[in-house]
């Protein structure tokens, strides 16, 4: 039997590495995407001096708040992982 310590080498890839920062760059851009979408809609609604029909008027009252509590969630946890993780390595 061998008594040295045997070498604690990461069982994470690289490559995963690569492809999983590679899909929260991509996520990041799409929000951002969303972000100047929303825009525009809104300003599509304003020259309607606020018409619109009332599916979008029902979903943007019913959603709005929950999606962007949601998507704060979901980035202050992405961002307490990231730190995580730059503390581990």
């Amino acid at each position: 039997m061998n008594d040295e310590p045997a070498e604690n080498l990461s069982t994470v890839g690289s490559g995963r590495v690569d492809a999983l920062f590679d899909e929260i760059e991509l996520t990041v851009e799409l929000l951002d995407r969303f972000g100047d979408e929303l825009e525009s809609v809104r300003r599509r609604v304003e020259a309607n001096d606020g018409e619109t029909s009332g599916h979008v008027k029902n979903r943007v009252e019913q959603d709005a708040d929950q999606l962007g509590e949601e998507a704060e969630e979901a980035v202050e946890k992405l961002q307490e992982r990231l730190d995580a993780l730059k503390r581990t390595v």
